[in-house]
């Protein structure tokens, strides 16, 4: 992921950490289709750390930060918000 996707508030990034992979084509079926992923992708788990030094984020700016940092690295073909903004 490009911080570059985050603009101003990438600062509020503290920490991001692949917890496992996993090739697609060893995910349930159901799991594939909720991701709208292909067989020949991987499935990455990360953990994102958010934090601002300046203020305290609330639930929806952390869900909006979670969904500009999921917008930047999914490449599947189905998609899955926290917010509805």
């Amino acid at each position: 992921m490009s911080r570059d996707a985050l603009g101003a508030d990438a600062d509020c990034v503290e920490t991001v950490e692949i917890l496992t992979r996993t090739f697609c084509a060893e995910l349930p079926p159901q799991a594939q289709k909720r991701l709208g992923a292909r067989p020949e992708q991987e499935n990455v788990l990360l953990k994102v750390v958010l934090r601002d030094l300046g203020r305290t984020l609330t639930d929806h700016d952390a869900n909006l930060l979670r969904d500009r940092i999921y917008a930047a690295v999914h490449q599947g073909g189905s998609h899955q918000w926290a917010t509805n903004s």
